[in-house]
């Protein structure tokens, strides 16, 4: 079907593109932020813009609910809506692409959930150290970002509070699924050969996006692992050429954070979200890091042999 109304832009530049994209994530975001407040008000009530204590909103099964539908529409609107539109008016060809693939051979899969058990222990030991980053000469940029990333906690704890089999569901589509669709079609599927295009550099790209990404959660104190984790999921991108291993990676590094957070929770065990496998053993985080290396050049063994040979 052709819409003739709508503005094609695949035949821009990279650059313009890339301001393009920026539009469109900034007005997905206004509009998803202002429909979500508005329906949550039609169905809650006013209340759920009056409070944001997250010590009160825990105690009204209400406003969590409340606040878990704001959350996903917020992120499928920021993300998934804004990069389909994207790809609909600037790279019809890559949309295609993305919604036909296929999932990827089972190795793979498997591969990719081996990743994630082992880099969890140098990534948490990188997370360590940054928590102990300060910005003395800014004291003010320091609190500010120590209350960002504290409520960004706390709001977690509070969708985890009492979470009944429904609310559990609900956690798992927020914390672990949207992210990983939403945020790895953004910056894997879209920024990233967006930036290649440009710079003719997968390498420079795949680090920028990585960059962007850690930049965009807005936690000082978890830059360098959120930075780290980018650039694993941009080359397992690159890899694989299928975006689905990225997906998957951001989505078992969120559920299993997920579910350590409940565990936690509920007093179940004492080891909080951000300090699982953590190991103050030097050689532990070393064969960690070592190890990670190899499951890569296992993947860029698999790229090699998919591409064309020399004759």
């Amino acid at each position: 079907m052709h819409f003739s109304f709508i503005p094609d832009f695949s035949h821009q530049k990279p650059f313009p593109k890339l301001l393009l994209l920026m539009i469109i994530i900034m007005i997905c975001m206004l509009f998803s932020s202002l429909f979500a407040m508005g329906t949550a008000v039609l169905i809650w009530g006013e209340r759920v813009l009056q409070v944001s204590d997250p010590s009160i909103i825990k105690d009204s099964p209400s406003l969590i609910a409340a606040y878990k539908y704001m959350q996903m529409i917020n992120h499928a609107g920021t993300f998934l809506l804004s990069g389909f539109i994207y790809l609909f008016i600037a790279d019809k060809p890559r949309l295609k692409s993305l919604t036909s693939s296929k999932l990827p051979p089972q190795s793979q899969l498997w591969m990719v959930l081996l990743l994630i058990i082992i880099s969890t222990p140098w990534i948490s030991k990188v997370y360590e150290w940054n928590r102990t980053f300060s910005l003395s000469y800014w004291p003010s940029i320091e609190q500010w970002l120590e209350r960002t990333a504290q409520q960004s906690e706390d709001m977690v704890n509070v969708f985890l509070h009492r979470a009944s089999f429904i609310g559990a569901l609900a956690n798992v589509l927020i914390i672990a699924v949207l992210p990983a669709l939403g945020e790895e079609l953004i910056f894997r599927g879209i920024l990233q050969p967006l930036l290649n295009q440009w710079w003719k550099n997968i390498h420079l790209s795949i680090m920028i996006s990585a960059l962007l990404f850690s930049m965009m959660h807005l936690d000082f104190f978890g830059f360098l692992p959120r930075l780290g984790l980018g650039i694993m999921f941009g080359y397992l991108y690159y890899f694989s050429a299928n975006l689905w291993l990225p997906i998957l990676a951001h989505f078992l590094n969120n559920f299993l954070a997920l579910v350590v957070s409940f565990l936690s929770e509920k007093h179940i065990t004492e080891i909080p979200y951000h300090e699982f496998g953590s190991v103050d053993n030097l050689w532990v985080n070393l064969f960690s890091f070592i190890f990670t290396l190899f499951i890569f050049a296992w993947f860029y063994k698999i790229r090699m042999k998919t591409l064309p040979s020399k004759k």
